[in-house]
């Protein structure tokens, strides 16, 4: 399949949601129109990412200590990558994580004239 580098951004963020998100909740994607932005939001119902570990999940090879002794496998460079891709276009990205909540990833972009 081919699409741009913002394509690849999303397919992290869903494939991240699927792997890390709870069996048999739902898995939501939203798109938003704001004033000066675009926002795209995964969210997943899964364990949060516990608060004294979040500012760390876009350093490369980090991985949270429920992932590192899950059963999930992976690198630690995903979310890295997200965010390069995300600023490389002007944006930024964003995290909401806890018990209450789930997990939502948004990625924000300025809208162009």
């Amino acid at each position: 399949m081919a699409y741009g580098k913002i394509g690849r951004a999303l397919e992290n963020l869903l494939t991240n949601a699927v792997k890390h998100g709870e069996v048999g909740r739902p898995i939501t994607v939203a798109v938003q129109e704001l004033m000066n932005e675009i926002k795209i939001s995964v969210h997943n119902e899964g364990k949060p990412i516990p608060v004294e570990e979040q500012s760390a999940v876009f350093e490369p090879f980090f991985r949270s200590k429920t992932v590192r002794f899950g059963k999930q496998k992976g690198w630690g460079l995903g979310l890295t990558l997200v965010q390069g891709i995300v600023e490389a276009h002007g944006g930024k990205i964003e995290l909401v994580s806890n018990a209450d909540y789930g997990t939502t990833f948004s990625i924000i972009f300025p809208k162009t004239p």
